[in-house]
């Protein structure tokens, strides 16, 4: 496997921080998360993947949380798993990378 900065990109989300946190809009109201942490019984980070929809009529946001304090293999199947479940497809990921533009 490509680095996890690499093969999440390739997915089309957004590298806020590496290994850390990454970020993909859906729409104008929902946004996937993965987030990663170091914790004290794994040697490497471990992920969690979930999807925040902001509801602006009821003033919250609704969480569903997919996996949980995964590997990151585990957690990049899990998201390839969700992408195909909604009909995405990696090549339409190109239109939501951010690119500089300077004049």
């Amino acid at each position: 496997m490509k680095s996890v900065n690499t093969e999440i990109k390739r997915l089309g989300f957004l590298v806020v921080v590496p290994h850390q946190m990454f970020i993909r809009d859906l729409g104008k109201y929902t946004t996937l998360i993965i987030e990663g942490k170091r914790l004290p019984k794994y040697s490497e980070y471990r992920y969690d993947f979930y999807k925040t929809t902001y509801h602006p009529r009821q003033k919250g946001t609704k969480v569903k949380v997919y996996v949980k304090e995964a590997s990151a293999y585990k957690v990049i199947k899990k998201v390839k798993g969700f992408m195909d479940y909604i009909g995405l497809k990696p090549e339409e990921t190109e239109k939501n990378e951010v690119h500089d533009t300077q004049e």
